[in-house]
């Protein structure tokens, strides 16, 4: 949050109405446009101090003119900002909102003003204070800036539920509301645990910056929370599409979304493709959640493909007999041999040795080596989980050999 209000202090819209100059002569009018000129020149010391020694005089001439001493107090406020003397800056314009017989439109414009600048030092309680009175002399007239730095001034002091409803208000008065005043209503209402008012405005971001990730993986975050899976589903389905998906467990997500509604093909492709074009790594997790994608596609070839790059990368003994069992059911007997030959040089539990053993026996008998065949079944056999069958196919291939 803290981050969230430091870049807010750049992006803060303020309107600063114009003010008429229609009761300044156009000598003091010509004399303050060249004096803040020379300031957006960014002077010198010498040259900033001469223009503050012309500003000070213009001021003492212009005592019986608010209008005109409020604008030329204004511009030493400017001159004061731009020599970081901001405590000098603020007195200015204190000074400029107490002439009598100002204008309110023009009392409103230093007043903002003098409010920003109070925000800008992290002076949150002047800022509400004098945003307020802002509000409050004219708020028919107060722009959707003016509330968006009063919510601004409440999360300064993590006042969410006091600032949420002037952020809101901010939003309304735009047509294109600000991406830092959409955040703000956004984490408001995430604090507040309020995720269907949360969700509007993340789909204005997403509406106003599509291409920003970040609010693509908050939306379909805030469909979960509100068990929406379907629309969640969605939204990671068009981060997809946008190329926006670069991390494991952005594609993880996305992968069991799309599995929770009935399209694991989608998955599988997804997560193949991602791999394939090095935009996330195989890890154990990637792969595994691609071959049950495949499985529960009914796509026996890709969920093979997947099961021997695990089995490959892993070598683990259960996901070896899996593998064993998809070659025995293609009657791929080679394979079933060489992958025994593999496995059984890894500690394993007697039941899945067992599995092996009876497997790679089965195998061997339709490569006709009967021999090593009945070998491999006799170690089958010591084993209590196996040894019913290992009889049986014993007890085959002794039939047949006679």
């Amino acid at each position: 949050m803290r981050l969230l209000i430091n870049a807010f202090v750049f992006l803060v819209l303020v309107v600063f109405q114009s003010v008429s100059v229609a009761n300044i002569s156009p000598r003091i009018y010509n004399a303050l446009n060249e004096l803040q000129q020379k300031i957006s020149a960014q002077p010198d010391k010498e040259t900033a101090n001469e223009i503050k020694t012309d500003l000070n005089e213009l001021k003492e001439n212009l005592k019986g003119n608010p209008l005109g001493l409020a604008l030329t107090l204004q511009t030493l406020s400017q001159l004061s900002d731009y020599q970081e003397d901001y405590s000098q800056s603020q007195q200015y314009l204190l000074q400029a909102i107490k002439l009598d017989r100002l204008k309110l439109d023009t009392r409103q414009q230093l007043r903002a003003a003098l409010g920003f600048s109070y925000f800008r030092e992290e002076e949150y309680k002047k800022t509400i204070e004098l945003m307020h009175a802002y509000v409050d002399a004219n708020e028919k007239d107060a722009s959707a800036g003016i509330y968006a730095l009063l919510a601004a001034s409440y999360y300064g002091l993590e006042a969410f539920q006091l600032g949420l409803p002037f952020i809101e208000k901010a939003c309304q008065l735009s047509k294109k509301p600000k991406e830092h005043w959409l955040q703000m209503a956004f984490s408001g209402h995430y604090q507040n645990k309020a995720f269907a008012k949360s969700l509007s405005y993340v789909n204005q971001l997403v509406f106003f910056y599509p291409n920003k990730k970040d609010y693509w993986n908050q939306k379909a975050g805030l469909h979960q929370l509100l068990e929406d899976y379907p629309n969640a589903s969605l939204a990671r389905a068009l981060s997809y599409e946008q190329k926006l998906l670069n991390k494991e467990s952005e594609f993880i997500n996305f992968g069991q979304l799309l599995a929770s509604q009935g399209n694991p093909f989608a998955v599988g492709i997804a997560l193949q493709k991602a791999v394939l074009e090095k935009t996330i790594e195989p890890t154990e997790k990637v792969l595994r959640l691609e071959y049950q994608a495949w499985l529960q596609a009914k796509e026996m070839d890709f969920a093979l493909s997947a099961l021997q790059k695990i089995y490959l990368k892993f070598e683990n003994a259960k996901d070896g007999i899996t593998l064993m069992q998809f070659y025995l059911d293609k009657e791929n007997w080679k394979g079933v041999h060489e992958l025994a030959k593999s496995l059984l040089t890894i500690e394993m539990e007697e039941p899945k040795r067992g599995k092996v053993l009876l497997m790679n026996g089965i195998s061997l008998h339709k490569l006709n080596n009967d021999r090593k065949a009945l070998l491999q079944l006799s170690q089958a056999i010591s084993i209590e989980e196996t040894s019913s069958q290992a009889k049986g196919w014993m007890n085959y291939i002794k039939q047949k050999s006679e």
